[in-house]
């Protein structure tokens, strides 16, 4: 529902400035359009419900956001090497967690705040762009390849995660390239990894696309 209403507003906006450009401050920071058009343009009843659904949007997104991280490293790490762990010892550690990680966030939203950003969405892509195509290529590889492993695809992970980076340090490409090279490059390197580094064979049953 609520990005439902931020796409109509969203239309609105751009539909209001492309027939009203005299309106718009071409000084302003992108970030601040959406909010300019709100506070000005829009009248009182509604720019407050609408300030309210974006509150509301945010407080549950970075709250699912929040109990993912925690759940994640709880399950995922801290119960695999200390398997004798309570259930309460780690209840009290993923609220720690929640709490540590909460406060980085906010912390990184006052650096933000601070700093010469011309548009938050567009750092934010850049930044998951980096790694987030090395993280999507780790499912592909282990969706659709019989042949990898885990040590093989930690490796192609490893190997993908530089070279996004080397091509963001030394070349001009796009932002929206790097999630293009992190997928294939993770597949790729995970992929001939997996073909030199000798590993146990596992039942794959019900884990890869071709093996039900």
């Amino acid at each position: 529902m609520a990005q439902a209403l931020f796409f109509v507003i969203g239309t609105a906006l751009f539909a209001f400035y492309a027939h009203h450009p005299e309106r718009l401050d071409p000084t302003l920071q992108t970030d601040a359009i959406f909010p300019l058009f709100i506070v000005r343009e829009l009248p009182a009843g509604f720019a407050g419900l609408l300030v309210a659904g974006i509150f509301a949007a945010a407080q549950s997104t970075l709250g699912s956001s929040l109990n993912s991280v925690a759940t994640a490293y709880v399950t995922d790490f801290h119960r695999r090497f200390r398997r004798t762990t309570s259930d309460a010892a780690c209840l009290r550690l993923a609220r720690w967690l929640t709490a540590g990680v909460g406060l980085a966030g906010t912390g990184a939203a006052l650096v933000l705040a601070q700093s010469d950003v011309r548009s938050v969405w567009e750092t934010f892509i850049a930044v998951i762009s980096l790694f987030g195509g090395t993280v999507s290529g780790l499912f592909v590889l282990g969706i659709f390849s019989r042949r990898s492993h885990g040590p093989g695809a930690l490796i192609g992970a490893v190997l993908s995660g530089l070279l996004v980076v080397g091509v963001k340090a030394f070349t001009p490409a796009h932002f929206f390239c790097y999630a293009v090279v992190g997928v294939l490059s993770c597949v790729a390197f995970g992929w001939l990894a997996s073909r030199v580094w000798s590993a146990p064979a596992r039942d794959l049953r019900g884990l890869t696309l071709w093996a039900k």
